[in-house]
């Protein structure tokens, strides 16, 4: 039993898909539930492990950090393996971005050790970079915006953070080739 499946057989909250597919009408599936979420427990205790990020949004279900990335919040997405996710890429004209190239808006994909979706974020804006003694700008970094599991909160983090570092093998930066606007909704228990 997966976690996400054992967390929903416990909470008796029923789940569904939404209609969700790329640009070239490819369905993309997916499942959601009612985000109100309460952390008891070893789940809560869990929850503390991510306290040395800068939290954004509270503890929330309904979506993952792929739903983040690729449906604005509306919904998770489990079966994200390689091939699903170059279907999306693809059909949604996104191109990978060299790291100097980085911006806000882009999207943060992380991989395994097989090559295989782990996580994805989103770049949400560049912090300067202080180097030696002096505090002298060296560069800047990107700050990613990420939902760090199911059923977590949303946190701020350096792109290249070690979030799970025996699992996460390597980076990709994606930016869509035509940037369509994402809505900015305003979380009104967290603030902007």
């Amino acid at each position: 039993m997966t976690f996400r499946e054992a967390l929903v057989s416990g909470s008796g909250t029923p789940t569904w898909s939404i209609p969700l597919a790329t640009h070239q009408r490819t369905d993309i599936p997916n499942l959601t539930m009612e985000p109100a979420l309460v952390l008891a427990g070893p789940r809560k205790q869990a929850e503390v492990r991510f306290h040395k990020y800068r939290q954004r949004r509270p503890p929330t279900a309904g979506y993952n950090c792929f739903g983040h990335a690729f449906a604005l919040r509306r919904t998770a997405i489990y079966d994200l393996d390689r091939t699903l996710l170059d279907t999306i890429l693809d059909d949604d004209g996104y191109a990978e971005v060299a790291d100097p190239d980085i911006e806000v808006g882009d999207i943060v994909m992380y991989f395994d050790d097989r090559g295989e979706p782990f996580h994805a974020g989103e770049v949400i804006r560049r912090e300067p970079l202080l180097i030696g003694l002096s505090s002298a700008i060296a560069s800047t970094v990107p700050i990613v915006l990420s939902k760090l599991d199911d059923i977590s909160g949303e946190y701020e983090h350096k792109i290249d953070e070690a979030l799970w570092p025996d699992l996460v093998e390597s980076r990709k930066v994606y930016r869509a080739r035509q940037r369509v606007p994402r809505r900015k909704w305003r979380d009104i228990v967290a603030g902007p």
